[in-house]
């Protein structure tokens, strides 16, 4: 016998699915702006799990970082479903998730893994001091996504909200604020690709 849990999944993942994808959407959040973001498209959208993210990306630096000062990239995921509303995820696992990273850090590695030949560039700086005001665009980035990096609270494909924010390490002090909206799906499977009452396996 199915258990309650178990089929307030079923009866979520179900309602995700009817209700379509929902939009992709990438935008500032924050008055106090260090960065503007021109250009964030996605190429593979919904983005399915697991499988491949292909995306480009095009914003300007509006000053440069403050020599001397730490940095902070917290990070906060927000699930939503059709009748629980906004969830938080609170963990924070391969990470995904709500958590908190050097800033600098986090640069260093994920400008390595953007550039082609894991170099460092003024297309792809790779500390603080490196960043410079000037127009960065990435015409184009793959990101392979597994299951196993989802947070494990996060059960359901369904909808989601990532906030990205950048502050002062010591004071807190918000400089800049990403918004996010995405949806995750199923890969799509040979059924998928047939369906109607004349469809027949």
């Amino acid at each position: 016998m199915m258990s309650t849990s178990a089929l307030v999944v079923l009866v979520l993942s179900l309602c995700s699915e009817a209700l379509g994808t929902v939009p992709f959407i990438a935008k500032q959040c924050s008055k106090k702006t260090y960065l503007k973001l021109h250009r964030f498209h996605m190429e593979t959208y919904p983005i399915r799990i697991p499988g491949t993210v292909k995306a480009s990306v095009k914003f300007e630096i509006l000053k440069k970082p403050e020599a001397g000062k730490k940095y902070q990239l917290q990070t906060e995921l927000i699930r939503d479903t059709f009748l629980l509303g906004d969830t938080r995820v609170p963990a924070c696992v391969s990470n995904l998730g709500t958590c908190t990273f050097d800033f600098c850090q986090f640069l260093n590695s994920t400008s390595r893994k953007l550039s082609r030949n894991g170099e460092c560039s003024d297309k792809f700086p790779c500390s603080c001091e490196e960043v410079k005001p000037q127009i960065y665009n990435i015409p184009d980035f793959d990101i392979e996504i597994t299951k196993e990096m989802l947070p494990s609270t996060s059960l359901l494909y369904t909808d989601y909200k990532l906030e990205l924010k950048i502050v002062d390490e010591k004071t807190q002090e918000v400089f800049d604020c990403l918004h996010f909206q995405f949806d995750i799906q199923k890969p799509k499977t040979k059924e998928d690709e047939c369906s109607g009452f004349f469809c027949f396996g």
